[in-house]
């Protein structure tokens, strides 16, 4: 079993997963034996949970890329690329992390709240034009913080 945790020696700040916070509720398991040595070496100690962040791709249906593809303009040229990548992806290992991947890389802003055009098709974003829109931001930033 995996059991996650970080010491921040300067914010004497413990930080656990889920699991090790459950296994630590044992008095003998190894978490215990972490929290207590630690309480013994530092005092008082603030122990957090981590947060975990979920991702809107990570469990995504071949369905719900089809339904989001089917709101984006030239949708029946894009639906026959996305047919030709299902295809494709039968003789990789894991068929659907190929289809996935290929999907978020032409479909970058998926996950974010959509814009339309002014036709009401959703606007599509690529992860290379999200990554350049990026780009020019991160630069001024450096050059407000220099």
């Amino acid at each position: 079993m995996k059991t996650n945790y970080s010491y921040n020696a300067i914010t004497n700040t413990l930080t656990v997963s889920a699991a090790f916070l459950k296994n630590a509720a044992n008095l003998h398991s190894k978490e215990y034996e972490i929290i207590r040595t630690l309480r013994a070496d530092h005092g008082e100690i603030t122990i957090v949970t981590e947060e975990r962040r979920k991702s809107a791709s990570r469990a995504m249906t071949f369905k719900q890329m089809e339904m989001h593809i089917k709101q984006c303009r030239d949708s029946e040229k894009r639906l026959a690329a996305f047919d030709r990548v299902k295809a494709l992806s039968k003789i990789q290992r894991s068929p659907y992390n190929y289809v996935k991947t290929w999907f978020m890389d032409n479909y970058a802003n998926y996950s974010e709240q959509p814009v339309f055009d002014e036709d009401g098709f959703v606007v599509v974003k690529t992860k290379v034009e999200m990554e350049n829109e990026k780009a020019p931001q991160a630069l001024e930033e450096e050059k407000i913080a220099c």
